[in-house]
């Protein structure tokens, strides 16, 4: 898998982590459990693609999912652009 395909899966589970959070009141086990989810997310974008962020931008995404979501959107945009076909 391509370092763009592993993004595009990430953004689309993203989106969806992002969309629950949105529609569903969460109670404290599943607030604990999207957070996890989240972060498990975060770890591994940031072990895959350790040159395209640096640390304080790894800390602000541990914050903020939407700083996180934004990240990854400029790293898929990034890569889709240096990786297509001249």
């Amino acid at each position: 898998m391509t370092r763009l395909e592993s993004i595009t899966d990430l953004r689309h589970t993203l989106f969806h982590l992002r969309l629950q959070e949105n529609l569903a009141i969460i109670d404290m086990g599943q607030l604990n459990a999207y957070r996890e989810a989240w972060y498990q997310l975060l770890e591994q974008f940031y072990r895959e693609n350790e040159d395209l962020m640096n640390r304080m931008q790894y800390r602000k995404a541990r914050e903020d999912i939407r700083y996180f979501s934004g990240l990854v959107d400029l790293a898929y945009h990034y890569l889709n652009e240096t990786e297509a076909p001249a």
